[in-house]
């Protein structure tokens, strides 16, 4: 990404030069009409001293203008890059044009005046190596003017809609009203034992291996008496558009959520983002980032697994189970599972009736082969979890570590490692954790303050075991989980 990015920056500087160059493109023109005989031979001694004028006065003033009247260069425009100040807010006007006097026109204009092309060629040189230096990319002029350049998709720069084609998804920008089902939703086992009135992590159909409408997990919620819920979709915000409108319909308290892939230190982990600005452009531009990584993916993780066990898979079929044009290895496992030629296949038994994988097969059969380490695993480049806090922290949103459990375990030392990163809290009660690791999730709670919460992750048929508001809170935990939700509901 920093290679992209320097790569971006050296396009766009190109571009600025040929911008205050435009100059001597007056000259060649004259230049031309004179060789045609179009214009006499003197007519260059009289317009050389007005080209020369140009040359310094678009030198000074050209891009230092442009960044004053649009906040940013035609370079960094054209290139995708953005000028921040250090907290990732867009930068003022008055930096942009700081950085673009004292960083470009100054420095060029007074190191040509004194060294010619030598000057401007060493202090070019110098940039390039304080740059690469630098562990955000920094240039000179970015350490007077408390500045720095990051891609447009960090800053979260507007993007045009379009069409959603192969490789791009169109989220949607703006409040729409929910379609009705077009059946009632789906009967639910009235599962009141161990079921709690908060549940903060759910998944709708706009994840791609969520199986219910926004609505119908409304619906549940409201049959099986829970309160307040939260529905983190993978990497999209598009459920919360339709959940603003069917909180007041239920009568549920609803926090804007999203689960996000990321990665700290190598690991990929799961991030929570909860009452996010989810208007924001910048998680349009996440769910189309993932959705490319995807189906990328998608194919080698076809090709990988049947080089691993010798099972062959339909990908057309695959391809045809959800409509994003990816496939995930639950999907592989669902129509492995289900296809009557591997009935007796003994890689599969254990995922079957009676095996001891068959708690929840499809995400256990993803588990076993695809995840990291695992013999059939690709590598995607996800997000640095410091990155996607700042932007929850950004939208006005709070970081928390989903399901610590998967895949950290009990790690204290991990764990506060990435509180102390900015991570506000522990989903401390999942389906995935045991009473010992809610036990060893709330000792961390106590040694670092941090903020508590419960979700059961539920997807529907993908994991079959995990019930609607089964994360293992209890009652007794009502002042310890309402300190979070406290500072999204009244009381």
């Amino acid at each position: 990404m920093k290679n992209k990015l320097l790569t971006s920056k050296c396009l766009a500087f190109l571009c600025n030069i040929v911008i205050i160059l435009l100059p001597i493109l007056v000259w060649d023109i004259i230049v031309l009409f004179v060789l045609a005989g179009i214009l006499p031979a003197g007519m260059l001694d009289v317009v050389d001293p007005f080209v020369e004028i140009l040359m310094i006065v678009s030198l000074l003033l050209t891009n230092v203008f442009i960044a004053v009247s649009y906040g940013q260069t035609f370079g960094a425009v054209s290139f995708d890059i953005r000028v921040v100040d250090l907290s990732k807010k867009k930068a003022s006007r008055l930096q942009c044009m700081l950085r673009e006097l004292i960083g470009f026109s100054l420095p060029f204009f007074i190191l040509y005046w004194l060294f010619n092309y030598i000057g401007i060629v060493a202090y070019l040189l110098v940039n390039l190596l304080v740059i690469l230096i630098d562990p955000y990319g920094r240039s000179i002029v970015d350490y007077i003017t408390h500045t720095r350049t990051i891609s447009a998709y960090d800053a979260g720069a507007p993007v045009k809609k379009k069409i959603a084609k192969k490789n791009e998804v169109e989220e949607v920008k703006e409040v729409v009203k929910p379609q009705p089902a077009a059946a009632p939703a789906p009967a639910v086992q009235d599962v009141r034992d161990g079921v709690y009135k908060v549940d903060l992590h759910m998944h709708s159909r706009y994840s791609d291996d969520g199986d219910f409408s926004v609505e119908e997990l409304f619906a549940m919620a409201k049959r099986n008496g829970i309160q307040t819920i939260s529905i983190a979709d993978h990497n999209s915000i598009k459920a919360n558009f339709e959940a603003a409108i069917l909180a007041d319909r239920y009568q549920i308290n609803y926090i804007p959520g999203i689960e996000m892939d990321c990665s700290f230190h190598g690991t990929n982990l799961h991030l929570l983002g909860y009452g996010i600005d989810y208007k924001d452009e910048r998680y349009i531009q996440l769910s189309n980032y993932h959705l490319k990584q995807e189906r990328k993916a998608s194919i080698e993780r076809v090709d990988k697994f049947e080089a691993v066990t010798g099972l062959k898979l339909d990908v057309d079929l695959l391809l045809s189970m959800n409509n994003a044009g990816i496939i995930t290895g639950e999907m592989i496992g669902e129509q492995l599972l289900n296809n009557p030629a591997y009935a007796d296949e003994e890689l599969l038994k254990p995922y079957r009736v009676g095996g001891e994988r068959n708690d929840n097969p499809y995400v256990n059969f993803y588990w076993d082969f695809f995840a990291q380490g695992k013999p059939a695993y690709v590598d995607i480049a996800y997000p640095t979890m410091q990155d996607m806090v700042e932007l929850i922290k950004d939208t006005g949103g709070i970081p928390i570590l989903a399901h610590p459990k998967k895949p950290f375990g009990c790690d204290s030392k991990t764990l506060k490692a990435i509180l102390d990163c900015g991570v506000r809290g522990l989903e401390v009660f999942s389906s995935y954790h045991s009473p010992e690791e809610i036990a060893c999730y709330l000792q961390i709670v106590k040694e670092t303050s941090c903020l508590v919460t419960c979700g059961s992750d539920f997807h529907g048929n993908t994991k079959p075991s995990i019930e609607m508001g089964v994360s293992g809170a209890e009652p007794k935990y009502d002042k310890l989980i309402s300190i979070f939700t406290k500072k999204f509901i009244d009381a």
